[in-house]
């Protein structure tokens, strides 16, 4: 005798549009770096800047977006910059920190 049980699982997420090394990208530079990264887009259209690490933590949130991040207190590995714009999209780009 076996028995089956049904169970409903109901998940609900929400979905946003990430976009990585397309036109609408930026570009990091110097990549690899030590000290500080350098952001080539229009911070007017910018509304914040996070730091991911490769587990997906949020390692440093940037309310107020400039050009030049000081990373040197981060230790030695890959992240990734995403950007919110004004339109509440996210746009992702890597970078290794030596």
């Amino acid at each position: 005798n076996q028995q089956v049980s049904n169970k409903t699982l109901k998940l609900s997420y929400t979905a946003v549009s990430i976009k990585e090394n397309q036109t609408s990208s930026f570009k990091l530079y110097p990549n690899p770096t030590q000290n500080h990264l350098t952001i080539d887009y229009n911070l007017n259209d910018i509304k914040n800047i996070n730091i991911i690490d490769q587990l997906g933590n949020i390692i440093h949130e940037i309310q107020s977006p400039r050009k030049t991040i000081n990373i040197s207190q981060l230790k030695k590995g890959i992240y990734y910059i995403m950007l919110m714009n004004k339109n509440n999209e996210l746009i992702s780009n890597r970078f290794v920190k030596k």
